[in-house]
């Protein structure tokens, strides 16, 4: 059986880290992830975003690192939202009730003021 790949890409934009996610959210890879927000964290952002606009498939280990980081921001005051997410991430949200705990946003264009 194949192993799916998740690409995860992180961008700087001042007070907060933009986290570009494709491919699979799964058990398997959600290290590159955590690792990502722990790197945001260690150089003192506490405002994350994170764009699911590419992810093809996520389960629930993925989910549970999307609450998890919530979670931790919340906790220090800091923000988090979810950017986009494709059609199978909306899905598994919506079924989940999980759309309802993260703040979702549909465009990136007003991210420097919702977030800077």
């Amino acid at each position: 059986m194949e192993k799916k790949e998740c690409i995860v890409e992180t961008e700087e934009h001042g007070m907060y880290s933009l986290v570009k996610v494709g491919g699979y959210l799964t058990a398997n890879n959600v290290l590159k992830l955590r690792t990502a927000f722990e790197q945001s964290v260690s150089i003192g952002h506490s405002r994350m975003a994170i764009d699911l606009s590419q992810v093809e498939f996520i389960d629930s280990v993925g989910i549970g690192l999307l609450v998890n980081i919530k979670r931790k921001l919340d906790e220090t005051e800091g923000m988090f939202g979810i950017i986009n997410p494709s059609k199978v991430v909306s899905d598994v949200f919506e079924v989940s009730h999980t759309d309802k705990y993260f703040p979702i946003y549909l465009g990136i264009e007003d991210l420097d003021t919702i977030f800077g």
